[in-house]
C-alpha cells in the first residue's frame, strides 16, 4: 500500500499541472516588468534571449509561448537581433527600445 493517499497524490499532481500553466501573458507580463524595470535603472534598451526568460521563469517545454510573447511585446524600433527558421529556439533575441517607452502590465 502506498504511504500517500489517494486524495494527496492528486492534489499533488493538479499542483504541477498548475505550474506548468504558465501561458502567454504571463510570460509577456515578465518582459513588460523586466523592461520597465531597466528602463527604471535609466537603461536606454535592452535585449532578452528566450532561453534566459525560459530558464529565469523555471519553466519546461514553454519556449514557444516565450519566443510568441518575446515577438508580442515588440513595439516600434525593437529589433530581432537573432532568430531560426522556426522562430521558436532558446536562441532568439530581441532588443526592446526603451527610451520614451511605457510599459502598461495587466
Amino acid at each position: 500500500p502506498s504511504a500517500i493517499p489517494a486524495p494527496v497524490r492528486f492534489q499533488a499532481s493538479q499542483a504541477v499541472q498548475a505550474a506548468q500553466k504558465v501561458g502567454t501573458a504571463e510570460i509577456g507580463r515578465y518582459i513588460l516588468r523586466t523592461l520597465a524595470q531597466y528602463q527604471t535603472q535609466g537603461e536606454t534598451s535592452c535585449t532578452l534571449i528566450s532561453g534566459e526568460i525560459h530558464k529565469a521563469m523555471g519553466l519546461k517545454n514553454k519556449m514557444p509561448s516565450v519566443c510568441r510573447a518575446m515577438y508580442q511585446v515588440m513595439g516600434p524600433g525593437d529589433i530581432v537581433v537573432h532568430t531560426t527558421p522556426s522562430g521558436k529556439s532558446s536562441t532568439i533575441q530581441i532588443c526592446y527600445q526603451l527610451a520614451g517607452r511605457s510599459f502598461q502590465i495587466k
